[in-house]
């Protein structure tokens, strides 16, 4: 499990590219963003933006911890552990 920083860190990241499209964004763009945004990162500063890990998938890579984040929003799901980052996201 990911420690409360990291959780935090993840979060964070969601939230700054989530306050830049007002009319909401759909998981799918959102989880495409976290993808294009760590591998420009990753190779300009040969760091990570946030540790959670890129799943390939059908549609695109999925961070794993902000899949399950949202999936817990979207069902009304409670975690101790993720309950205030399931918190600040809406799902609709």
């Amino acid at each position: 499990m990911k420690s409360q920083e990291q959780i935090n860190k993840i979060e964070a990241v969601v939230l700054y590219i989530l306050q830049h499209f007002k009319e909401g964004l759909d998981y799918i763009k959102l989880f495409k963003i976290m993808y294009f945004a760590q591998r420009e990162y990753l190779a300009t500063y040969g760091l990570t933006i946030a540790e959670d890990t890129f799943k390939a998938r059908q549609l695109g890579p999925v961070p794993s911890l902000t899949y399950k984040v949202v999936k817990m929003a979207e069902n009304g799901d409670e975690s101790t552990d993720l309950k205030g980052f399931t918190y600040s996201i809406y799902v609709v």
